[in-house]
């Protein structure tokens, strides 16, 4: 089942789920990405995606904190990707 979320973050569903899709700004990803991160199933893959150049420690620096590593990253011109995965939390 494919669900689509739409708005900010104050609107996220209480399910969780194994992929999450998030287009947003750098500044916005940093704030919500605990609030992200709740939806998420352990082993859950997540792409964060936008045009970031320059900001991209912001991105990386809020995967980490939330427990997840990033498993593949792609470039094009300013717009970047990142594929991360949830971590199991013991």
């Amino acid at each position: 089942t494919i669900k689509f979320q739409t708005g900010s973050s104050n609107i996220l569903p209480d399910n969780t789920y194994n992929f999450v899709f998030a287009n947003i700004l750098h500044n916005v990803l940093a704030e919500i990405m605990t609030d992200l991160k709740r939806i998420m199933k352990t082993s859950a893959k997540i792409v964060l995606s936008g045009i970031i150049e320059g900001k991209e420690d912001i991105v990386v620096n809020a995967v980490k904190l939330n427990n997840m590593k990033i498993v593949e990253e792609m470039k094009q011109g300013e717009w970047r990707a990142f594929v991360a995965e949830k971590q199991r939390e013991y």
